[in-house]
């Protein structure tokens, strides 16, 4: 029997084919997963903060800007050309989005 030192329960995690981002509060935008999800996550503890399902899965990394005093970060949804991306893996045309979001 193959003994374990991992806890019971673990989030191994997925591959991502965009990429991330880091702002100054330590906050991780992820995107490119085949789950069609962006995602933020607690750099120190690695805890999910927030997620939001585009249209399409991430096709290049998370920006984050600042404007008028105020942090965004945008994520562009294409679809992507993984082979794994599912909600586009039928469609000729795949769907575009940008979707941006306030971070303080």
């Amino acid at each position: 029997m193959l003994k374990t030192f991992f806890p019971e329960k673990i989030k191994i995690g997925t591959p991502i084919f965009s990429g991330l981002a880091l702002n100054s509060l330590g906050i991780l935008f992820v995107t490119g997963t085949d789950d069609n999800l962006a995602y933020a996550i607690d750099a120190k503890t690695g805890e999910e903060i927030w997620s939001h399902e585009m249209d399409a899965a991430g096709s290049v990394p998370p920006i984050i800007f600042n404007h008028n005093n105020k942090q965004y970060v945008s994520f562009l949804s294409t679809g992507g050309q993984f082979h794994n991306f599912k909600k586009n893996l039928l469609q000729f045309i795949p769907s575009q989005s940008l979707n941006k979001f306030k971070i303080r």
